[in-house]
Parts: structure tokens; sequence; C-alpha cells
């Protein structure tokens, strides 16, 4: 049985081997199957054996710019952020943590958002995230071709919503932490509205642009590179 992210997991020992890697950012995280074992591959070619567990899934490998940081599942539903490692959900906000409260050096998903593989100084943690699938339903009074340009942006970004009627809207920025960094309230007309958003103090990174209108909310991501 794997170990489910809200509870205590059961850790994989890792080779000495490892420990010499402890400072190196891992960019690559590679599952392959061999005949015998399951292995941890980093980009440099280095290979942990794990166990000789069967998994659902053969191969996990990702580009991203901060791979220890912060991740999205693949139906970016969700956030995994790794301070310590915890999962948001985008869109109710509410927080899963496992009990760990220990950072990773470098963790990843598997494509089926089933398992989480972290890596720390001398384990690798293998978790079931059993994370609820989310129901998308479209609503007759929703917003609609909601987008956000340049993305990614440099001092300014627009944000585009198309509103069923007029009514009053709340637009707020937050960075990967949770932290909300500004939040402004407008009215939208029927139709085609568009937001001006002044990034001149936001430092390069990814952020949530969250509209909530009615009782409806909208969540975009945010690239800030300068």
């Amino acid at each position: 049985m794997l170990p489910q992210l809200n509870v205590t997991h059961s850790s994989i020992p890792t080779p000495t081997l490892v420990l010499s890697l402890l400072y190196v950012t891992l960019y690559v995280v590679v599952i392959k199957k061999t005949t015998h074992n399951w292995y941890y591959e980093d980009i440099y070619g280095f290979e942990v054996y794990s166990s000789k567990q069967t998994f659902s899934w053969e191969n996990l490998s990702r580009k991203r710019p901060y791979p220890n940081f912060f991740i999205f599942t693949y139906d970016e539903n969700y956030l995994v952020i790794n301070d310590p490692l915890e999962v948001i959900n985008l869109n109710t906000f509410e927080l899963i943590s496992p009990k760990d409260t220990l950072k990773p050096w470098g963790f990843d998903i598997s494509p089926d958002d089933k398992y989480l593989l972290a890596y720390y100084d001398s384990t690798l943690v293998l978790y079931k995230l059993n994370l609820p699938k989310v129901i998308v339903v479209e609503e007759k009074d929703s917003l609609v071709n909601d987008n956000i340009f340049p993305n990614p942006a440099t001092n300014y970004s627009t944000v585009k919503i198309s509103s069923p009627k007029p009514q009053i809207a709340t637009l707020s920025v937050t960075n990967l932490l949770g932290m909300k960094l500004m939040s402004q309230t407008f009215s939208l007309g029927e139709g085609e509205n568009q937001i001006s958003i002044n990034l001149s103090d936001f430092p390069n990174g990814i952020y949530l642009v969250n509209v909530f209108a009615g009782n409806q909310n909208q969540i975009l991501k945010l690239i800030v590179n300068k």
C-alpha cells in the first residue's frame, strides 16, 4: 500500500552515492522500469535503485523552471508547493498538507496525477495523492472567454473578461505561497471588459490572478519575466 499524501509516509533508503548530489539542482526526475527494479535518475545520469515494487507508470519526467519549489498537476487543478510539501486546490484554495514538515530536494508528479515522488536527504519517498477529481460545470451566468495578455509580461498585463451581465467584480493577485500582493474592485459591463494590472513592482515569477464576480471564481496563471 502506497502512502497517502495526508498520512505518515513510508520511505525507501537510497545508497550513499546520492549524498554527494545534495547540492545539485535536479531539473528532470525520471522513473524507469527495469526487469527487476524501479530506479531514480537525475540529469547527470546517476541511478538510485529503490525497490522491486511495481507501479502504474514507466516514465515520469517534466522540465520546469523551478523544480524544487512548485509544480502544477497535469490537469492544472492543483498546485504542489515545496516549502514544506503542500498541495493547494486551485478551485477552492483548500490546503492539503502531509504530516511531514520536511522540504524535499526535488519532486515530480506522475502524468495521471495519482503519485508524487519526493527526494529527501537520504530517502526516496513515493506518495499516493488521491486528489479529489474536479468537475467543471458550465453555468449560464458564468464568466466566459477570460484570458490575460501579454503572458509572460513585464510591467503591465491586461485581463480580458466577458461578462453575461453588469456586475461588481474583484481582481486579486497572489504568489505561489498564497500571499495576496494586490486586490481591486471594479464594475463589469455586459460583454467584454479589459482590466489592466501594474506589474512594475512584481519580481520575476509565476502568479495567480483571481477574478471573483457574483458566485463565480476564475483563476489565471500569469508569468512575470522582465
